[in-house]
């Protein structure tokens, strides 16, 4: 295990990320990296200074989203956004890492929900 003496941040995801994801959810990172639907702003990495990746968690749109736009839906209908969040066991880390990116997924999606304020969503 690899110990960071380094400060943990939360930044959005970069292209240069996705070998190190690749080691932690593969799956993640194919779909960071070929997916449209996943979107960098959308992508959250706690790192350290050296650029290690101690988490990642991102949020995608479910099917239901996709329709968010239209306005023939029934006022009852619920919109929803995916969030995933993936730790490295590898790398000695705070408790606090999963929180934290936790948090940084929840605002995000606050942020995206705010801009439909008449749509019910989950």
């Amino acid at each position: 295990m690899l110990k960071s003496p380094h400060h943990i941040t939360i930044r959005n995801y970069m292209d240069k990320d996705a070998d190190k994801i690749a080691e932690i959810d593969f799956m993640s990172m194919l779909a960071y990296h070929f997916n449209g639907d996943y979107e960098p702003e959308n992508i959250f990495c706690a790192v350290d200074s050296e650029d290690h990746i101690y988490g990642v968690g991102h949020i995608v749109p479910d099917p239901t989203w996709s329709v968010i736009e239209n306005n023939n839906m029934p006022a009852d209908y619920v919109h929803k956004l995916n969030l995933d969040i993936s730790l490295n066991e590898e790398l000695t880390s705070s408790e606090n890492i999963q929180a934290d990116l936790l948090i940084c997924l929840l605002k995000r999606a606050k942020e995206l929900r705010e801009k439909y304020p008449e749509k019910k969503s989950e």
